[in-house]
């Protein structure tokens, strides 16, 4: 199977958000903070608003 361009500049992201750790596929750190939002948003419902005003620098990112 040949691979895109597009699936080529993807990176594995570690995101760390407290005691959250999450391992996501995406282009670069903005990516991965909007993922990683979205994804606390929808296992904590209860806390979407938390998690919506959580600051950038609170989720440490590294890439795998």
């Amino acid at each position: 199977m040949k691979r895109t361009d597009h699936q080529a500049s993807k990176k594995v992201y570690h995101v760390h958000v407290g005691h959250f750790q999450l391992k996501l596929v995406c282009r670069d750190e903005a990516e991965a903070i909007r993922l990683a939002r979205r994804r606390l948003r929808d296992e904590f419902p209860r806390l979407w608003d938390v998690v919506q005003n959580l600051r950038d620098e609170r989720f440490r990112i590294r890439i795998a």
